[in-house]
């Protein structure tokens, strides 16, 4: 009886996901987990409404996720200073990757285990879920694209990317992000790539929109509640979720939040 409940269980996610996947080919629309995954919701939300003074709508949220289920940073691209103590420089800027890993290192300090997951917006309506791509030989698997955090990854022993797929977060070991993103970059060097776009499924307007509404409805606390059953979150990451109500935090408000 046990053993066929399970059974039954099981078939039941796989037809949901069947589900999901068969309504993107049909109608380009976006994948559904995207609107009941937390972390993917919480991430999203953070990014949602572009600042006044963006010119450009390219922008990813990541979180710093442990091995034992801890999340300890929600983060995005954003400006920095030399004398503000983040572990990792990237230039001007840090990429949202590398500053949930300077967040989730200033809250546990040392060597932290544990995946970054990373999802933003290409453009204006544009939300980048990665498609499979023909890899070396005729291996076809999504890919990470940026060779600067990926070696960063390695370089500072972290266990990997996670990055979303039409059926759901798919985590990518470090050497194969830095692996693919190599391949995405090597394409770009010999004009055989010239766009992030071509590594994302495309969705309709009106399906991306109807996502970004439904971010607009979903309340931070109901997010955190969700979260809580699969994760353990600090109060740092509870108040960013809680900040970014209105779809987005300022550098400001958010260095506030984390440089106490």
């Amino acid at each position: 009886m046990l053993l066929e409940l399970l059974f039954m269980m099981l078939f039941d996610i796989f037809h949901q996901t069947m589900k999901s996947f068969a309504l993107h080919e049909i109608n380009n629309s976006v994948p559904m987990w995207l609107f009941d995954d937390p972390l993917a919701l919480s991430l999203l939300k953070f990014i949602s409404v572009p600042p006044k003074s963006s010119k450009n709508r390219e922008i990813y949220s990541s979180a710093f996720v442990t091995t034992e289920g801890k999340i300890l940073s929600i983060a995005r691209n954003m400006q920095i200073l030399k004398n503000e103590g983040w572990k990792i420089r990237q230039g001007y800027a840090n990429h949202a990757e590398m500053m949930a890993y300077c967040v989730a290192d200033l809250v546990t300090p040392g060597n932290i285990q544990g995946y970054i997951y990373v999802i933003g917006f290409i453009s204006e309506n544009e939300i980048f879920i990665h498609k499979k791509k023909t890899i070396g030989d005729d291996i076809k698997s999504e890919r990470f694209t940026c060779t600067l955090c990926a070696k960063k990854v390695c370089e500072h022993q972290i266990n990997g990317i996670a990055i979303p797929t039409a059926m759901g977060w798919k985590k990518l070991e470090a050497k194969n992000a830095l692996a693919t993103a190599q391949s995405f970059h090597n394409e770009v060097e010999n004009g055989n790539n010239n766009s992030r776009k071509n590594e994302s499924l495309n969705f309709s307007n009106e399906s991306v929109i109807k996502l970004v509404n439904h971010l607009k409805k979903t309340n931070p606390k109901k997010l955190i509640q969700l979260l809580e059953k699969n994760f353990e979150l600090n109060q740092t990451v509870v108040k960013i979720i809680k900040a970014a109500n209105d779809g987005y935090v300022s550098t400001k408000n958010y260095k506030k939040i984390v440089l106490k």
